[in-house]
């Protein structure tokens, strides 16, 4: 059975191979290199003929870099995946892309001089460069964005002055460094400007709160509903502020308070009512409704149990039943929208509500379903 010369492996039937003696001056040269006798009769498989010729093609391009470690270094290690190069095909790790994406890959640990990484890191390293859009090519004069590392030949360039453009940079790169003199690509730079400016809006929106603000994750002091996108009032010194920290005791009344229009309105008639001064427009009907015989309704809220001060974290939707139930005994109406905890489902007397304080303003709407809710007939709970 024929033997490869060169890996000294077996070549089966009908499989490919060449004969030293039929190939030109330059393999044969390479063949000599390895040290190896030779007869003109000798075979080689088609993987090492493969090999022989791309190491030929490496060898006549100028601008290739690959090397092969002389006989001392056969202790030098790739500095990628710190494996021993041996005798095997290296390359040196020069100014460019790809030695940004190894400096990245191997962080903490840092490039040393004359380092060198095996051929199988050099070549995933360009790969991953070409699938990102990168110049994989190595080049001296090559100048690549720190963030992005994009190329910047023929194309838009910004320096990093010192600011908050330049943290945000830092931040983006991190644990990579900011080289001295370096540049990102017009791209980066105006993306850290609107982060910038995003942040600084919403650093702004949140400390000083108005009707243009979106409110994201705000609630209503009073009524617990959430402000997102809805118009909205600051409750500053004054009657009205002095009537929402009345009804939400004990909690505390936050400095820069928010409520919903509906609270703001209800707030304001409380302080009307208590001066005495309740002035209609003519012609505008009140939307607020004070009942007879103490009637009063619970907060619309859903966000958690419509019982004060509970803190189960349970929102169930409240039967029929239990809200008229409710209403029948202590004439506190249940809203549609309030949810109840697992525990308050299962009581029975609700005496205890009456300690507390709720609304005695009711809409209309309020006022129509709590009489369809009286209306209706008994049902049983399931």
């Amino acid at each position: 059975m024929l033997q490869c010369l060169k890996c000294a492996s077996a070549i089966v039937k009908n499989e490919q191979y060449y004969i030293v003696g039929d190939m030109g001056p330059e393999i044969i040269t390479i063949l000599e290199n390895l040290g190896q006798l030779m007869d003109e009769n000798e075979p080689i498989c088609s993987q090492c003929f493969a090999n022989i010729l791309q190491e030929l093609s490496v060898g006549t391009n100028p601008e290739n870099d690959l090397q092969r470690p002389n006989a001392n270094s056969i202790s030098i290690l790739c500095v990628w995946c710190q494996r021993r190069l041996g005798s095997g095909r290296c390359h040196s790790v020069s100014d460019g892309p790809e030695r940004y994406f190894i400096s990245e890959r191997i962080s903490p640990r840092q490039i040393p001089e004359g380092a060198v990484v095996c051929y199988l890191c050099w070549t995933e390293a360009q790969q991953t460069l070409r699938r990102q859009g990168v110049s994989y090519v190595p080049s001296p004069n090559t100048i690549v964005c720190v963030w992005c590392l994009r190329s910047l030949a023929n194309t838009r360039r910004h320096s990093i002055p010192d600011g908050p453009e330049r943290n945000e940079i830092i931040a983006r790169i991190h644990p990579r460094e900011i080289p001295p003199g370096g540049f990102v690509c017009y791209a980066c730079w105006v993306a850290a400007c609107r982060n910038v400016q995003r942040a600084a809006n919403i650093e702004e929106g949140w400390q000083n709160p108005g009707p243009s603000y979106q409110h994201y994750g705000a609630d209503c002091v009073w009524c617990k509903m959430s402000l997102f996108q809805r118009q909205v009032r600051i409750l500053r010194d004054g009657p009205e502020r002095d009537i929402v920290a009345e009804r939400i005791y004990p909690n505390e009344l936050p400095e820069h308070a928010l409520v919903c229009v509906d609270c703001w309105a209800r707030a304001q008639e409380y302080v009307n009512s208590s001066e005495g001064s309740v002035v209609q427009p003519a012609g505008t009907p009140n939307p607020w409704i004070n009942l007879a015989d103490d009637y009063k309704h619970t907060s619309n809220s859903s966000r958690r149990c419509f019982v004060p001060f509970c803190t189960n974290p349970e929102r169930l939707s409240v039967p029929d039943f239990l809200r008229k139930r409710i209403l029948q005994s202590t004439k506190i109406y249940v809203t549609e929208n309030c949810r109840i905890c697992a525990k308050h489902r299962n009581t029975y007397n609700w005496e205890f509500l009456k300690e507390n304080e709720f609304s005695s303003t009711f809409t209309q709407a309020e006022i129509k379903s709590m009489l369809n809710l009286s209306l209706c007939p008994d049902s049983t709970n399931n």
